[in-house]
């Protein structure tokens, strides 16, 4: 404010020094005239540019004392400037342009002063600006110039307290302006304040007096119903009129108890009709200000709020608070509230059935740990820290219910804030995943444990392998891997049929497990191979008592099916860390230790020894150059006489097959039919030997030998589907008769699924073949379905009539033998005729064909031509055998 008419004096200073300039120049000339004026000017731009800057500085630093310095200098250089003027503008024995110049000062000086910022300031103004000049004029020696001189000197103290008194006015104005200025201030922000808020508020004012019955309504009051000034009255049936008629009874009630002193103020909702018919909801509150000596109201005001959308939305929040209520009671999974200490807020009707609560008072206010089961207690209170604490999160645990049962639950959990964001309760969404765990855990059971028996499977097995050998290197001990293979497994399945073949796997792992300890792992590979992996053995020793009580367990008999089988098994062992150092090693070893207990005769186990791996590498071998001698023609069929005992004469032949390795000569058909039968091998092969064995018979009978031809079938080749068909084929193919073709079965293999058995066979004899039954009396036959069968030969395995002659048990049961075939109008067949004993006895027994090395080893087809043109015949009365 102090500098507010300083603009004004900066442009009158530099019009007077423009004219006194003007004045001068032609006198002093124009180079000294106007190098002054320019100097006026840049002072005068100066003080412009620092009054500019203070108006723009912050408050704060506009009250610093530098201003109030800045401003002094340059009154100090505003006064030297002109005190220049005095000097060097003087024109000596000029009494007019001494006046002239001495009014311009002067006037320069008295106008500046009034406008200084403070006494010095004006001070250092006017010393420098009338020294100069007074000093000029006193040393002009004229008397003129002496009495202004003299003059100037009594004008400066006058100009100095002028300066003085003004200075001191102002500044006493300015402390009553500034004292006044708070209340002043004060009192505008109240009143802006109190129509801030009442047009903020949007509120309606009413004013009672209660005497006159009379009230002034204001114009916001009107206006929030519709209406205009001019549609209001100030009767106070203008009020009550318009209150909606359900919500009159408790709006006089709330007025009068108030009046009566009852409340401290008025307050009441209710609903006021507006200009168009339509009702909004009012909230009405008020308070008597003035009463009488009695007591009694003399006046009361009041404000009106619309508050018909907090109404809409109360009633909106409402109903959608009720909408979602009833979609979390319907909800089917558990949705409920905790407390930051576990306590149960809220939960819907799903989550009570889960916790198997009657109602919500068994559970609502107590802590829910009481029933998750103390294995989950520790993660449910991670979780809810964890919520709590801003995060959210998902969790699987266990819950005892208040009836007893245990289920699991998957909860997600999040956390519900007020308005003000603060976290209040834990929210989470529950299911029952008691049925898909249940699942999971089957199908993780599933994963390592054979789905038959129960035991780990080959993927299990592994890994406690592995771990075991871990625990061994560690403790510094051997462990032991035991293979386990049942002898003979295959003729279970395929006599009795692959569920009995199951029940028989059951009953082997059930016994099995009770040889065994917890610390062991017993696993079955798969078919009829079980592995055992023993842990906390001293050496052999261990390992072998062991196997002898798994040779216990399984030497008491099955009982399947009403019959009772006896299972033996072949057992190899490998033992860590000698014969292997991790899990492959160690099977393999003890795998190839099983098959040298098979090759020792069965029902035996063996250790592990280096050389068993060249005999499996030798295995190796000789199944590759099998899958070999196919293509390169290495396969010759053998063939062995059948004679007829009641006249002596070769009326057929058996093909046996032989194999011509080129480097190992003659392989027996014992170290490679297994082989081929193990590896599907068998297939093609019997398929060739079938063909070639036809061949040769069709030769045969073009050369007038009209001999009958037998051909082994294997058991995988009888299961072939369309058999009769291929067989037919080949027939064909080579010109065969069919009642020439003899085909051999195995009594086992025609016990697999009699019935497909059945069917297999009437397709063949439809074709004209005939079926023989091989080596009856090995296998599992049963009487009734033999009876069925449409086969026309039995063969007596070599086993019985090998001592038959000398045991009187085997002669009864050929005998018995012999007698049912006959009485089934079947041929009988004895095999293994190696002595006349042999032959003496079977002819006794009334055997029908006999054949064996008492008559002829299997030869080539071109030797036993020759054979029988020698005179090949059996050793009956009246003839001689070779």
């Amino acid at each position: 404010m102090l500098y507010a008419g300083l603009p004004l004096s900066l442009l009158l200073t530099v019009i007077n020094a423009s004219i006194l300039a003007t004045m001068q120049i032609s006198i002093l000339g124009q180079a000294m005239g106007l190098g002054w004026l320019l100097a006026i000017v840049l002072v005068t731009v100066v003080r412009a540019l620092l009054v500019l800057g203070y108006r723009r500085a912050r408050p704060d630093q506009a009250q610093s004392l530098i201003w109030l310095q800045r401003f002094r200098v340059a009154a100090l250089s505003a006064g030297v400037t002109w005190g220049a003027a005095g000097w060097f503008l003087f024109t000596p024995n000029d009494i007019a342009h001494q006046a002239f110049l001495a009014i311009v000062l002067v006037g320069t000086a008295a106008g500046a002063t009034s406008l200084s910022v403070d006494r010095p300031a004006a001070f250092s103004f006017l010393l420098p600006l009338l020294l100069p000049l007074i000093v000029r004029l006193l040393g002009d020696g004229q008397p003129l110039s002496l009495a202004m001189g003299a003059m100037g000197l009594l004008l400066l103290p006058m100009l100095g307290m002028n300066a003085h008194r003004l200075h001191r006015s102002i500044v006493d104005n300015l402390h009553l302006r500034l004292a006044a200025e708070p209340r002043e201030r004060a009192l505008r922000e109240s009143e802006a304040r109190w129509q801030f808020a009442l047009n903020g508020a949007g509120d309606g004012m009413w004013d009672w007096n209660t005497q006159t019955n009379e009230v002034f309504f204001s114009s916001r009051w009107k206006a929030m119903l519709g209406y205009v000034d001019a549609d209001i009255g100030t009767a106070v049936i203008e009020r009550d009129s318009r209150v909606h008629p359900e919500d009159t009874p408790q709006f006089y009630a709330d007025i009068e108890r108030h009046m009566n002193g009852e409340t401290a103020s008025y307050v009441n909702e209710h609903r006021m009709r507006c200009k168009d018919g339509n009702y909004r909801w009012i909230l009405d509150r008020g308070q008597v200000i003035e009463r009488d000596a009695d007591g009694a109201p003399l006046r009361m005001i009041g404000t009106h709020t619309d508050i018909s959308a907090r109404k809409a939305a109360e009633t909106a929040l409402a109903d959608s608070t009720l909408r979602l209520q009833t979609i979390i009671e319907a909800e089917p999974e558990c949705v409920k509230q905790l407390a930051a200490d576990g306590t149960l807020l809220q939960m819907n009707r799903a989550g009570l059935d889960m916790i198997e609560a009657d109602s919500a008072d068994q559970v609502v206010g107590r802590k829910v740990s009481g029933i998750i089961a103390p294995a989950s207690r520790k993660d449910f209170m991670l979780l809810t820290q964890r919520v709590f604490a801003g995060g959210q999160g998902t969790l699987a645990f266990e819950i005892i219910g208040l009836k007893g049962s245990r289920r699991w639950l998957e909860t997600h959990a999040v956390p519900l804030r007020d308005t003000q964001g603060k976290i209040t309760s834990l929210l989470s969404i529950t299911r029952d995943i008691t049925e898909r765990k249940a699942a999971s855990e089957r199908i993780q059971h599933l994963a390592h444990h054979d789905a038959l028996t129960g035991l780990a499977n080959r993927a299990l097995l592994h890994e406690r392998l592995a771990q075991a050998i871990l625990l061994a290197q560690r403790k510094n001990e051997p462990l032991a891997v035991i293979f386990i293979d049942l002898d003979r497994f295959k003729h279970v399945n395929d006599s009795l049929g692959h569920q009995a073949g199951d029940r028989l796997l059951l009953e082997v792992a059930h016994r099995l497990q009770t040889c065994v300890r917890t610390s062991d792992t017993l696993a079955r590979l798969g078919g009829d191979e079980f592995i055992l992996v023993l842990l906390d053995i001293t050496g052999t020793h261990d390992a072998t008592h062991v196997v002898q009580k798994i040779f216990a367990a399984l030497q008491q008999p099955f009982l399947l099916e009403g019959r009772e089988l006896t299972v033996t098994p072949s057992i190899g062992i490998s033992l860590f860390p000698e014969d292997g150092r991790n899990a492959d090693e160690l099977i393999r070893n003890a795998d190839t230790a099983m098959y040298q207990a098979k090759e020792a005769g069965r029902n035996t186990f063996h250790f592990y020894t280096a050389d068993m791996n060249a005999r499996a590498l030798d295995l190796l071998a000789l199944e590759a150059a099998l899958r070999r001698a196919l293509e390169r023609d290495e396969l010759v069929m053998f063939y062995q006489p059948k004679f007829e005992l009641a006249s002596g004469r070769m009326i057929g032949v058996e093909a046996l097959i032989r194999w011509q390795h080129p480097e190992w000569g003659l392989v027996p058909p014992s170290r490679f039919i297994p082989l081929a039968e193990e590896t599907g091998l068998i297939l093609p092969i019997g398929e060739w030997a079938l063909r070639e064995a036809c061949q040769q018979a069709a030769a045969w009978h073009a050369q007038g030998q009209t001999l009958t031809v037998a051909v082994n079938l294997a058991a995988r080749q009888f299961r072939q589907p369309a058999l009769a068909v291929r067989v037919a084929a080949i027939l064909a193919a080579t010109g065969l008769d069919p009642a020439a073709l003899e085909l051999e079965i195995t009594e086992s293999a025609m016990m697999h699924n009699p019935q497909q058995v059945t069917a297999t066979l009437t397709e063949l004899k439809h074709i004209g073949v005939r079926i023989a039954i091989d080596d009856f009396g090995t296998g599992y036959s049963s009487l009734g379905y033999l009876k069925h069968f449409p086969v026309d030969v039995l063969k007596i395995d070599q086993t019985f009539i090998r001592d038959a002659p000398t045991q009187a048990r085997d002669a009864a049961i050929v005998q018995v033998i012999i007698d049912m075939a006959h009485a089934l109008k079947l041929q009988v067949v004895a095999e293994g005729v190696e002595t006349a004993a042999h032959l003496d006895f079977v002819q006794a027994m009334g055997c029908d064909l006999a054949q064996g090395y008492f008559f002829a080893k299997p030869m080539p087809a071109s030797e036993l031509l020759q054979q029988q043109q020698a005179g090949l015949r059996a050793g009956c009365p009246g003839a001689s055998p070779v």
